[in-house]
């Protein structure tokens, strides 16, 4: 099996393995599989292939009808390229080597690599070869499963009626909105689906936010604290009833409907203000330089039992720290991304920009940040299915956009739209900031 890091690339490892295979005379004794969602086109920005448009079916035209898995299930297959579909719960005894070149971490390093455990007779031996992470990282990944993982704190099943009695005695939640929601949901996301679920949920939410401003503006720390409370609740009903009902039946549509209720309203009032934006103007960026990291063997140790937690208790409601928003935060990460690159910090705040105004109108990312919160939105296989296309489109209607204006040539109208979006603000900003910085 062969692990990529998107779907893109496991196209490319695709062609590339076929080609190889038929130059090197292999082709009759050896064949690839690839295996991914949906369809992965190529523009003519992108280095390789040529452009076109690629699909499961198409790369597989030896699949005569069967699924990519009972295919590779016969003796017509003996490689397996994927990109998130069969990277888990992919149970097949013939694995015996496995290519990583992507990140992995935590459990899903496990599930992972775990593919290759599966007993065969005459399997005696396994092969892992890793292009991306870091040996420490998956050790650690696989130390608390090495012997023991204990359920050292059962969950309480009677935990999601103990929470939602919580949630509807605060008094901020409008039960006759509770059904117009659900209703909205069932009929299935659509691009106008924001506005509508927004203005169904607004009067819970606007009673939430008038609480929080009279909390903070009359210094009320208790009242403050019981609101937050209420918001660590919302999210942990949620995610309890959302492991909890897959293997009890509660029986109760009350509940259900509930749960389809908090967990668009979790994302209305994640933040402790309705309005958040970041000033990213006077971004001032660096550059880092990537060094080659060290080598390890790794042991797994013994007498290291992993512990995992049951949901046994409703959480103490304080809130996580944010992953971005201050300023030097935002630096990093782009930074970060950016890391080697000798990307002026111009086009590095504008890719970045273009990308993401791109993402903001996906549909689909809209309707996963509705039905999710943001760390279970943040770890979505959709924005990285979502991100592998969203950059050529980004950049060719960027060219796009260009050519026309040189082409109009009307740069007196483009002068009037600049200046009308600040620009004269912003240069003498600018100016006066480099004044400063010569001065001292």
């Amino acid at each position: 099996m062969v692990v990529t890091g998107s779907r893109k690339e496991a196209v490319r490892y695709k062609l590339a393995m076929d080609k190889y295979l038929a130059e090197s005379g292999l082709a009759a004794k050896y064949s690839a599989l690839v295996a991914f969602s949906g369809t992965v086109t190529f523009a003519s920005a992108d280095p390789d292939p040529e452009p076109g448009e690629f699909t499961e079916l198409s790369m597989n035209p030896g699949l005569k009808g069967r699924k990519v898995e009972a295919a590779f299930d016969s003796p017509d297959y003996q490689i397996m390229i994927v990109a998130n579909k069969f990277q888990t719960g992919f149970d097949q005894p013939l694995l015996v080597a496995m290519y990583v070149d992507k990140k992995l971490d935590g459990i899903t390093a496990v599930q992972t690599i775990s593919r290759l455990n599966r007993a065969i007779p005459g399997k005696t031996n396994t092969y892992v070869i890793d292009f991306v992470n870091k040996p420490e990282m998956i050790l650690e990944a696989f130390q608390e499963y090495y012997e023991d993982a204990t359920l050292f704190q059962p969950s309480d099943p009677d935990l999601v009626h103990d929470m939602l009695v919580k949630v509807r005695s605060a008094g901020i939640v409008d039960t006759a909105e509770i059904n117009p929601v659900v209703a909205e949901i069932q009929k299935g996301i659509t691009k106008g689906s924001h506005n509508r679920l927004y203005s169904l949920m607004k009067t819970s939410r606007d009673r939430f936010y008038d609480q929080m401003r009279i909390a903070s503006e009359s210094d009320d720390e208790a009242a403050k604290a019981r609101l937050i409370d209420f918001r660590a609740t919302v999210n942990n009903f949620v995610r309890a009833y959302d492991f909890l009902s897959q293997i009890i039946n509660y029986q109760e549509i009350d509940i259900e409907e509930w749960s389809i209720f908090l967990r668009v309203f979790r994302g209305a009032i994640r933040d402790d203000e309705p309005h958040e934006e970041i000033d990213t103007s006077d971004l001032l960026l660096t550059h880092y330089k990537l060094k080659r990291g060290e080598e390890a063997k790794l042991r797994l140790a013994d007498g290291q039992p992993g512990e995992l937690s049951g949901i046994a208790a409703v959480s103490s409601g304080s809130p996580r720290p944010k992953k971005y928003g201050l300023l030097e935060e935002v630096v990093k990460s782009i930074n970060d991304l950016f890391a080697g690159s000798d990307i002026s910090e111009v086009d590095r705040v504008n890719a970045v920009a273009s990308i993401c105004n791109h993402a903001i109108n996906s549909t689909r990312l809209q309707a996963e940040a509705m039905a999710n919160s943001e760390d279970d939105f943040a770890s979505s296989p959709t924005i990285i299915e979502e991100l592998e296309d969203i950059p050529f489109r980004a950049d060719m209607g960027h060219r796009e956009a260009i050519n026309f204006l040189v082409q109009k040539g009307d740069y007196r109208r483009l002068a009037e739209v600049l200046v009308g979006n600040g620009l004269y603000t912003a240069l003498r900003s600018a100016a006066e900031g480099d004044a400063l910085t010569n001065e001292m």
